[in-house]
């Protein structure tokens, strides 16, 4: 069976399942799924299904930043431990919602926000990214293209037009700071502002090596979003990458 077909059968699955357990009214946003091929700790491509239900709006990316001492070029599943415990631990809880034949409606921006600590990625510039990844910009059957390149700040491409990426602003005071860049300031703690670095997982004090460089890696996650009537909606999420940060 060819991926095309197993997809569709998966939907269909799923869809099936939402109505066996009587919640049929509830919309079914077509997720990502497995359309995302990545390359070592510096890029990842994303094909955007050609359509979605009709209460689709956007994709929103949910990121968190981990601070480690480990140099990782295999962002493979096995790794994640050995980056940072945290990042293994989010990726065991987000996973199970990943299955699309077992996905039960939730609320996606409550669950990786205020359950799981992530934030939701931004670009520079004037657009605000629900316009970028949105309907606005005919987002559906195209390519989005994540690079984290050594020599550049990391930026996302779509149909040729480059958009430079950007942290929450919530987590950071000063503007030129919310680069994904791994610089010193990145893994400071400051006790009395909670909010400044607040989306990083840092290096428990007790696994601090004195004088050891300190990497940076994110992982990003996408999902669907959608309005029906005054309530959002949600895809199952998908991981687009554990990308490593550029000093």
């Amino acid at each position: 069976m060819s991926k095309k077909n197993t997809k569709i059968v998966l939907i269909l699955v799923a869809v099936f399942f939402l109505a066996a357990c009587g919640i049929e009214d509830v919309p079914f946003l077509y997720p990502i799924e497995s359309n995302i091929q990545t390359s070592a700790a510096s890029s990842a491509v994303i094909r955007t299904p050609s359509e979605n239900d009709p209460t689709f709006t956007h994709f929103a990316v949910f990121y968190r930043i981990y601070s480690s001492h480990e140099a990782i070029s295999d962002m493979s599943r096995p790794n994640f431990s050995l980056i940072h415990a945290q990042l293994n631990t989010d990726h065991n809880a987000v996973y199970p919602l990943t299955d699309i034949t077992t996905f039960i409606p939730r609320n996606m921006h409550d669950f990786f926000v205020r359950q799981r600590n992530f934030h939701v990625l931004e670009v520079e510039g004037e657009r605000h990214i629900n316009a970028v990844l949105g309907n606005q910009n005919n987002i559906l059957g195209t390519t989005i293209r994540f690079d984290f390149p050594s020599w550049r700040n990391p930026y996302m491409t779509i149909r040729g037009t480059e958009y430079t990426l950007i942290r929450a602003q919530e987590p950071t005071i000063e503007a030129d700071n919310r680069f994904f860049r791994n610089i010193p300031q990145l893994h400071d703690h400051n006790p009395l502002d909670a909010r400044i670095n607040a989306d990083v997982a840092r290096i428990p004090p007790a696994s601090l090596q004195a004088g050891a460089p300190i990497n940076a890696y994110v992982a990003m996650y996408i999902v669907a979003v959608g309005m029906d009537g005054h309530s959002p909606v949600f895809s199952p999420p998908a991981l687009i990458h554990v990308f490593r940060l550029p000093d």
